[in-house]
């Protein structure tokens, strides 16, 4: 009887010790699996935390955006321009005008220039006005070409005899001028038919007085 008592005990003893040995090894699995079950929780509260982070920064990026967008589209309304100088007849002037948004801009104002004279002589017959006149802000890129019968037109020039050639008035002078048409004669040709000889002249200008005598037969 003691023995299978005895022998009852040591089975028990050695089932406890097989439970033992089973729950150990499953014990950290279980450690384990609390541990993943933690970091995956860990992970997915940082995927939260991040996904709100940029969805905010991307929507103060998108603020950001349109308020640009609102600041680009704005169209200036200025006011009235402001003289800031004067032109004078030589040097130019300035002006402003402000928009209510704080945005300036600035407008050069143009020297008026001053008026000068210039004289034509030696027109001969050339139906042209003895004087005309012209603006020291602008010049005169172009002179006029007198006609005259009887002369070709050389040029304008400062004397009546020699004198230095002007082509144009060139911008920013500042004074009046004389000038004087300088000519060249232009020589007629004059044909004899039906004569046995001649001894008339052949040619004239228009400020020769020729006299022709009647040919000898």
């Amino acid at each position: 009887m003691k023995k299978s008592i005895f022998r009852s005990v040591i089975a028990l003893v050695l089932v406890l010790a097989m439970l033992l040995s089973v729950t150990s090894c499953f014990a950290p699995n279980l450690n384990d699996k609390q541990e993943n079950e933690e970091n995956s929780k860990n992970d997915s509260t940082n995927d939260t935390t991040n996904d709100s982070a940029n969805d905010s920064t991307n929507d103060s990026t998108n603020d950001n955006t349109g308020d640009n967008t609102d600041n680009n589209d704005h169209v200036c309304s200025f006011g009235e321009w402001n003289v800031i100088k004067n032109p004078t007849t030589t040097e130019d002037g300035l002006r402003e005008r402000t928009c209510s948004c704080g945005k300036s801009e600035q407008q050069v104002i143009e020297a008026s220039g001053k008026e000068y004279y210039i004289q034509y002589r030696n027109l001969k017959t050339a139906d042209y006005p003895a004087e005309t006149g012209y603006n020291s802000k602008d010049g005169l890129l172009t002179l006029p070409t007198p006609v005259s019968e009887g002369y070709k037109f050389i040029g304008w020039y400062t004397a009546s005899i020699g004198g230095e050639l002007v082509d144009y008035i060139p911008e920013g002078s500042t004074k009046n001028y004389i000038l004087y048409a300088h000519w060249e004669l232009v020589a007629y040709e004059i044909t004899y038919k039906n004569v046995p000889s001649n001894t008339n002249v052949t040619s004239y200008t228009i400020e020769d007085k020729v006299k022709l005598e009647t040919p000898k037969w």
